[in-house]
């Protein structure tokens, strides 16, 4: 299984892509201080995380014409890694164009990702609650078009 990957290369303040889908995701200020703090053996809750869940609800909002089951994947791997599966570029090319054209801003679920990066129960919770939100509009949609 190919990734495309998003490189970012700082200091030369311009994006080479190298055989890699590659788009500048610096900010003009730098690198952002993560403000985000995971203990051992702490889970995802969306309460918590206010900032998170409005950033996931615009993204949400924002993509909800494009209902596709893998679109919480998709977000997943693109907000967590910055990398996305070839066949996705291929197969959901206005998601893929739609997300990584930044148009949504999601800091807070990026520094979410990198403060969880070592906590396996913390992220496995997170990309759960990700992949929900983003299945649950759907499998509303279908239920009531069938009712």
């Amino acid at each position: 299984m190919f990734l495309h990957c998003l490189i970012t290369l700082q200091h030369e303040r311009k994006v080479m892509a190298y055989g890699f889908l590659a788009l500048m995701t610096t900010t003009k200020t730098g690198p952002m201080k993560n403000l985000y703090t995971i203990k051992s053996g702490d889970t995802f809750h969306r309460a918590a995380h206010p900032l998170v869940e409005a950033e996931l609800l615009m993204i949400m909002r924002g993509t909800d014409h494009l209902q596709h089951i893998l679109r919480g994947e998709l977000i997943i791997s693109y907000y967590k890694d910055h990398c996305l599966k070839v066949e996705w570029l291929e197969e959901h090319p206005e998601l893929v164009q739609l997300i990584s054209s930044r148009r949504f801003r999601a800091t807070n679920v990026e520094l979410l990702f990198d403060s969880c990066r070592d906590n396996k129960s913390f992220r496995e919770s997170f990309e759960n609650y990700i992949k929900m939100s983003f299945l649950m509009p759907m499998m509303n949609k279908n239920m009531t078009k069938e009712l």
